[in-house]
């Protein structure tokens, strides 16, 4: 990648090229024109190029950074696969989260202490040989530098310049020697970590098992995430060895079978009562089914008396029973004194009844002036609509 150049010759052809651009070698130079083409193809605006938030110039050979101050509003910047040497000339790009420069000639990290909410930086399969030039991106949450030229351990140090880092794949390099991890030691919110291919992983014994444990935080390495389970036996290996392992390793599967059969349990249980089945599995009796369903008829029965209770105690009602039991007994009271006839059309008015047995006025059901025309009223009524 670093020996490319612009062939001078057509094959077959020992006379070289015309000096004239052509389009082949004017598209290796990220022209301005260029860039609007790259546009349009994506369906961006071209009238407008700050309004752009995405730029997919990866695939297209350029050679050099340039020619992108019109495009302000990005926010990811796609230059996969080009033959960029160094990062240049995009200290104005404020607004950019992710930067994809992988698979180009970089070597060396630089030029980007000014993207100040650069989230994602990826350079990747490039000639890097040192993590530094990150100081100054706060927001800077993945670095992807796998398959570069990193040996030394001092190479790491610029990540300490970047500790909200959680994302770090550093695999493929060439790391000699395990205290490099003494230095991710020192990152503190590091959950995700790639090492593998690195020569001191294949030295070290017990890798796994020793690296999760050093990183408490850590829930992704390599290729494998890390389950709580694995923690636990990692610790339990660091505590007491092969043997701590082996008893911590029963002691999950124990509890695993355990909430096996309570699930079970409880699922059986469910089945037993949607399908009306007793314990032993066989379907219930109708007898007891029967005594069930008086059980719960009886409750509502007694719930329903003890409602109406409530409401006569709470607010006595005038009713068609009612008024023939106010008319008999103040028929009594007449026939004891002798002065009353036998005649309806000459007994007192349903309000001087009402009021001799302490009944609100206000609950008469109609304002008739006898108890003779009430009663004849309430004849063609049903016992609801009087109530």
């Amino acid at each position: 990648k670093g020996s490319w150049k612009p062939r001078e010759t057509i094959a077959g052809n020992s006379e070289p090229r015309s000096s004239t651009p052509t389009r082949e070698t004017a598209a290796m130079e990220m022209t301005p024109q260029a860039l609007k083409e790259i546009v349009k193809k994506h369906g961006g605006y071209n009238s407008a190029l700050e309004l752009n938030d995405k730029l997919y110039a990866h695939f297209m050979g350029f050679e050099k950074l340039e020619n992108l101050e019109p495009y302000t509003g990005l926010k990811c910047l796609y230059l996969e696969r080009n033959a960029i040497a160094k990062i240049e000339n995009i200290s104005h790009l404020k607004e950019l989260v992710s930067f994809y420069i992988q698979e180009n000639c970089l070597e060396k990290i630089e030029g980007l202490s000014e993207l100040k909410k650069l989230y994602t930086l990826n350079v990747a399969h490039n000639f890097i040989t040192a993590i530094e030039g990150l100081k100054g991106l706060d927001n800077l949450n993945t670095l992807i530098a796998n398959h570069n030229n990193i040996t030394e351990t001092k190479a790491l140090m610029g990540l300490v310049e970047c500790p909200r880092l959680a994302v770090i794949d550093l695999a493929d390099n060439k790391l000699e020697h395990e205290d490099c991890l003494d230095i991710l030691e020192q990152m503190p919110n590091l959950k995700v970590l790639y090492l593998k291919g690195n020569p001191f992983v294949r030295k070290m014994r017990n890798y796994r098992k020793r690296i999760i444990t050093r990183f408490p935080k850590l829930t992704y390495l390599d290729d494998r995430p890390v389950f709580p389970k694995d923690r636990l036996l990692a610790e339990a290996w660091a505590r007491g060895g092969k043997e701590a392992e082996k008893a911590e390793r029963q002691r999950q599967k124990d509890e695993e079978q355990e909430a096996a059969k309570k699930q079970a349990k409880e699922f059986y249980e469910k089945f037993l009562k949607r399908n009306n089945l007793g314990p032993d599995g066989k379907e219930k009796s109708t007898l007891s089914e029967e005594g069930e369903k008086k059980e719960a008829e009886k409750e509502t029965t007694s719930a329903q008396a003890i409602d109406e209770k409530v409401q006569m105690s709470e607010k006595p009602r005038i009713t068609t029973d009612n008024i023939h039991t106010l008319i008999r007994e103040q028929k009594e009271i007449d026939d004891s004194h002798d002065d009353v006839d036998e005649d309806l059309s000459s007994i007192p008015k349903l309000e001087e009844v009402a009021r001799h047995h302490s009944v609100p006025k206000t609950l008469l059901p109609v304002s008739s002036s006898t108890v003779e025309e009430l009663t004849h009223a309430t004849a063609t009524l049903d016992l609801e609509d009087v109530e």
